[in-house]
């Protein structure tokens, strides 16, 4: 599939569009492009409206469908993700949610697994799926945990607030982890929710800082 990949320029040229990238990915009509010419266009789904969106996302599965049709030794997700012409573009089918309409009994069981895990654990990428089912989030990855960031310090401060397991294993700066040690209230209590914050606090000589009091 990936030599169908074209880029927003080479669209721009071909139908002598006269606004700027971002004029064309807001007009919609590169995904009108996209569809005559059998082609693909690699942009994220934030960057559409809910109209283009829904247009574009019926004809990657349609696509990439096809592919699957063709490819018989492509069985699973972890196929398609192996064959060396899906490489730049499995990304972003993911990001559309083209995963379940092509595997989804697959989608179905990761979904069970999760369910019958403990209620109080959670991770970044199984919270960052959820806020995209449920709360349509349109962002990467990369941008959903800046957002997280912005509004509660850190995802381990996230989890502390929601109740949920600390799950994080590593730690970004001095800061976040002498907060995260804070909010949980005693050394007691970070040896007992995150060893690895803990041993992090241990190793750079944090914990006298984020309990000056405390002797144990």
């Amino acid at each position: 599939m990936d030599q169908f990949i074209i880029s927003l320029l080479e669209i721009k040229e071909a139908i002598k569009f006269e606004g700027s990238i971002e004029d064309l990915k807001e007009s919609g009509l590169f995904v009108s492009y996209c569809k005559s010419k059998k082609l693909i266009a690699i942009v994220l789904p934030n960057h559409l409206n809910k109209k283009d969106r829904s247009e574009y996302v019926e004809y990657l599965v349609r696509i990439a469908k096809k592919y699957i049709k063709e490819n018989t030794q492509v069985r699973s997700w972890a196929d398609f993700q192996k064959q060396k012409d899906t490489r730049k573009v499995h990304k972003m089918l993911h990001e559309y949610g083209v995963t379940a309409e092509l595997f989804p009994l697959e989608c179905l069981t990761e979904q069970k697994k999760l369910s019958s895990r403990s209620k109080t654990s959670l991770t970044m990428p199984e919270f960052y799926e959820m806020c995209q089912i449920q709360f349509h989030f349109q962002g990467s990855f990369l941008s959903f945990k800046k957002f997280v960031q912005r509004q509660y310090g850190s995802f381990a401060e996230y989890c502390i607030l929601k109740g949920y397991d600390i799950n994080s294993s590593k730690w970004e700066s001095d800061e976040t982890a002498i907060r995260v040690a804070k909010k949980l209230g005693s050394i007691n209590a970070v040896k007992e929710k995150s060893k690895s914050l803990y041993k992090y606090l241990v190793d750079r000589k944090l914990l006298e800082e984020a309990f000056p009091r405390s002797r144990t």
